[in-house]
Parts: structure tokens; C-alpha cells; sequence
């Protein structure tokens, strides 16, 4: 239970007493003080009705307040960004068409409780992130059994309230788009032989087929912008949180920040975006009015690395590179199990989908460092359990394997980037990470940075997997420019690069 008082307290003796409709003191709780807000366990919550505060003589130093519940608020005061969203999520999207208009729901705050007020209350439901390290070591109450089910009542409610929100919703809506499993509405329905007949002006007994299409829900033209949009979006989002690490050029402000499922749902949600859309055309008009030529044009186009953030490279080099350097703070932990199964699931999700997209595109000899960085940064930081060998190398080979079979789109350069990933990449990050992971054995791949030579790939559990773009030896410490997807364009290198970075002595290396 929650108090909340008009201003801070502090050192306030006494008890919170909570009493029944008929104003019968049922408990007397002990609380902790937190500015305004007063905590406390009680162990009969359906009995409340109000509560006061009483010092300890037990005299009543307080109001009278009712208490709220936060399962029937959300039920007696439902969001209407959330009903609307629900309406739209019950319509029929055939091959995605339309999708786009989920993209206004989506909330951009990086926790997920950013949006909710003191009392706990958001959009999606109550939610709740423990303040507790792991290292805290817990009393556990022993509970009776109808005192465990009405605690497990209100756990069940507080992770549905995670799990309900819009971001989360739409990500899941997506996904089964994506896979094809709810676009399967057919656009256009056949009449019947009779209706044939009616056609028949010549009377010969048979007609012109006839069709009815159902309209598209929105232009092309303005689905296109959605995307653009919503990616610029995100990469505003991800520079923000990295300008500082930018400007200071240190390992000690690297990000700190732990990723959320929100901030998951955002990452995937883009990549489905992606998987729905890259391949697929819309029509235009040809000016002027009035004629009958009709051209094409694409959703999304593969793009280069000079391009802005709405081509695919343009999205994986300044979207997914940032997203990747985040990721190096490492993945929230949540009270609850089923949170973090959420995010486990959605971690393969975005895995499968990075990479897969990341070898469906053609990559110059020059851009390869950029190609190696995101495969290598997304298999550590990414996949919920990088030491598990049959994953990376028999699920995941399936699984690229399945999405191609169902693109829309497969480059002329699938099949090499997919030979490289499988036969050559995973298997040497493998034998990477058992070295690494084993402290007898990690000083094999640690060498002095002076030996390290352009072009290849080092490691820091701050920033990542890293190709060396320029080194310059010193009397002290090594300075080096610092190459991959996520780093700040430099116009005149023409590369995203970290640069002037003075660096330790030693350095993990990655011999790709």
C-alpha cells in the first residue's frame, strides 16, 4: 500500500491504520518513508476501505483517506488512446496495407514506467521495477494459501500491465503480420456464375470475370513517409542518449542505460516495418491529370551508406548501429519472470531479424567492417544466451533460412553473406567467446593495442566489437579512430567513425 501526503515527511512515529467500510480498525501498519510517499504490507487488502495516519500513542494525526485500487481504476477509466488502438488493431491489415497507422501509438520514453505518475498508475496498467540489487539478500515471509493467491492476483495484474502496453501490442501485432499468419484477407472476392450471366450482353453463355477490390486503407505515398518518419524517430531518440559519449570521447560515458521491453518493442517493431514493406511497391499517378500511365515506386529502397536513415543500410548503420551501442549497457532486470521471458523472447526476435536483413543487402569490400560489426555486436549483446552453441549454429541458420524462403526480396548477395555468417563467422565467435569466457584461457586473445593493425575488429565490453580504422602510437597510450554502424558520420572520411580515442595498452582482440 501507497500513502501519498501534500508535502515530504520525515521521522513521522506511528502506524498506518487502515480500517473497514464501517470504520473498524482492521490493521495497524508499520511504513517506510520515501519524500511524500508512505509504504506499507498489508495482509488484508479486499477488507480496506480508508486509511489514516497515527502516532504512537494511536491517536489520529491525519485525514481520512479512501483507498483507490488501481485494477478497478484502469477498468472504471479505461485510456481512449488505448481503445482506439485496440479498434484499429482488430481490423483486417491484407498484406500489411495500412499498418503504418499503429506507428501514432507508439511511445517513445525509454523506461517503462516513464509515463506513469507517483501513484503507479499508466496507460497500460501498474507497473513496477524492483529498487533492489541482485545482491540484496530477501526475508520471505511465510504465507498462508489464501494470503499467496491474492498476492499472486496482484503480481499477474502488474505484469499484464507491462506487457499490455502499446508498444508491446503493436510489436506482437506485427510480428504475426510479418509472418504472414493474419494477412491472409483476400483483397478481392469472385462473383458467382450467375452474376457471369447477367454480364453476358451477347448472350453466348459465359461473361467477363468480375472482381471487387477492397480499397487500401491508406496512399502508399503517406505509408512511406510513416516509415520514414518513425525511423527518424528513433534515431533522434538514440542520438540524444548518446551525445554525450559522442562529445566526451571516453570508455567512462559509455551508455548505462539497461534496455526495457519498451525499448526492445521500439528496435523490433522497425525491423518488422521492415520485413513487411522492403520489396513491396505502390502505385503512382503520372502527371498530368487524367492519364492513364501508372508507375511504380518502392516502399523501401536498399540504399547505400550515404543515404538517410529511411533507406535499409541507411536504418542499419545509423538506427540499428545505435540501438547496438546501447545495447552494451545490458538488459533490465525485472521482478517478475515472465518480464524477463518477454524480453528473452523479443531479443531472438530482433536477433533474427537484424541479421537476416543484415545479409540481404549487398556490401562493397569497403563496407564490410560495417557488415562484420553489426553480425558480431548483435550475436553478443543481442542473443539472450550467446554460449548456447545448437542456436547459433542449427536454430538460427533455420531460421534465416525460413525468412528468406518468404521475403519479398532476396539480394544476389544472400547466399555469400549467409555462407560467410554460418561457415566462417559464427564458428570462429564461437571459439571467440569459450576463450574469452574462460580466464585461463583468455590471455590468447589479449595482445598490446600497439601490434593491432587496420583493419581489424577488437573488443570492449563498453562499446562493443570495434574495426580499427587509423592507429597512432605514443609515448603513453595508443590513439586510434574506431570504426562500425552506430558512430557519428564524418563527411570528409565519408565513414562513421570514433575518433581520437586514447585507448588502454592491452586489448581484447577479434581476428576476423
Amino acid at each position: 500500500m501507497s500513502v501519498f501526503t501534500k508535502e515530504e515527511i520525515n521521522n513521522v512515529p506511528g502506524n498506518i491504520q487502515v480500517l473497514s467500510r464501517y470504520s473498524l480498525p482492521i490493521e495497524n501498519l508499520q511504513f517506510t518513508i520515501t519524500g511524500n510517499k508512505l509504504t506499507a504490507k498489508c495482509k488484508n487488502p479486499e477488507d480496506i476501505f480508508k486509511v489514516c495516519i497515527t502516532n504512537d500513542t494511536g491517536q489520529v494525526i491525519s485525514n481520512f483517506s479512501i483507498v483507490h485500487r488501481f485494477e478497478a481504476l484502469l477498468k472504471c477509466n479505461p485510456d481512449p488512446d488505448q481503445e482506439k488502438l485496440d479498434i484499429l488493431l482488430e481490423q483486417d491489415y491484407p498484406d500489411g496495407e495500412g499498418v503504418t497507422e499503429l506507428l501514432t501509438f507508439i511511445d517513445h520514453n525509454w523506461a517503462d514506467e516513464d509515463d506513469r505518475n507517483e501513484t503507479g498508475f499508466s496507460q497500460s496498467g501498474y507497473v513496477k521495477k524492483s529498487n533492489e540489487t541482485k545482491d540484496e539478500v530477501k526475508d520471505h515471509e511465510i504465507l498462508a494459501a489464501d494470503e499467496f493467491n491474492k498476492i499472486s492476483d496482484e503480481m499477474l495484474l502488474k505484469q499484464a500491465g507491462e506487457l499490455s502496453g502499446s508498444n508491446v501490442k503493436i510489436a506482437e501485432f506485427l510480428s504475426l503480420i510479418s509472418a504472414g499468419i493474419i494477412t491472409k484477407t483476400d483483397n478481392e472476392f469472385k462473383e458467382s456464375e450467375e452474376q457471369k450471366l447477367l454480364e453476358d450482353s451477347e448472350q453466348k453463355g459465359e461473361g467477363e470475370e468480375i472482381s471487387n477490390a477492397v480499397k487500401p486503407k491508406s496512399s502508399g505515398r503517406r505509408e512511406k513517409m510513416a516509415i520514414s518518419r518513425y525511423f527518424k524517430k528513433l534515431r533522434d531518440h538514440y542520438n540524444k542518449r548518446l551525445n554525450s559519449f559522442y562529445e566526451t570521447k571516453a570508455l567512462s560515458v559509455t551508455p548505462d542505460e539497461k534496455m526495457t521491453i519498451k525499448v526492445l518493442s521500439n528496435i523490433l517493431i522497425a525491423l518488422q516495418l521492415i520485413q513487411i514493406y522492403y520489396g513491396k511497391k505502390y502505385s503512382i499517378a503520372v502527371e498530368p491529370e487524367g492519364s492513364d500511365e501508372i508507375l511504380e515506386e518502392s516502399y523501401l529502397q536498399e540504399g547505400d551508406l550515404f543515404d538517410d536513415c529511411d533507406s535499409i543500410k541507411g536504418f542499419m548503420i545509423d538506427v540499428f548501429g545505435k540501438f547496438l551501442l546501447l545495447s552494451t549497457a545490458g538488459m533490465n532486470l525485472y521482478d517478475y519472470e515472465i518480464l524477463n521471458e518477454k524480453i528473452s523472447f523479443n531479443r531472438k526476435q530482433i536477433l533474427i531479424k537484424a541479421i537476416f536483413t543484415t545479409l540481404n543487402m549487398t556490401w562493397r569490400q569497403s563496407e564490410i567492417g560495417y557488415r562484420d560489426t553489426i553480425l558480431l555486436n548483435a550475436l553478443y549483446f543481442i542473443t539472450p544466451d550467446p554460449e548456447n552453441e545448437y542456436f547459433l549454429t542449427v536454430e538460427l541458420r533455420e531460421k534465416i533460412e525460413e525468412y528468406k524462403l518468404n521475403a519479398k526480396t532476396v539480394s544476389s548477395h544472400f547466399n555469400d553473406n549467409f555462407s560467410y555468417l554460418f561457415d566462417k563467422l559464427i564458428p570462429q565467435f564461437v571459439t571467440w567467446l569459450n576463450l574469452f569466457r574462460d580466464n585461463k584461457k583468455k590471455e590468447q586473445i589479449i595482445t598490446d593495442t600497439s601490434e593491432i593493425k587496420i583493419g581489424s575488429i577488437i573488443f570492449n565490453s563498453k562499446i562493443g566489437f570495434n574495426l580499427i580504422y587509423k592507429t597512432e602510437n605514443s609515448l603513453h597510450n595508443p590513439r586510434m579512430d574506431f570504426l562500425r554502424a552506430g558512430f557519428e558520420w564524418n563527411e570528409e572520411e565519408e565513414a562513421s567513425l570514433w575518433e581520437d580515442i586514447t585507448f588502454t595498452k592491452r586489448c581484447v582482440a577479434f581476428n576476423v
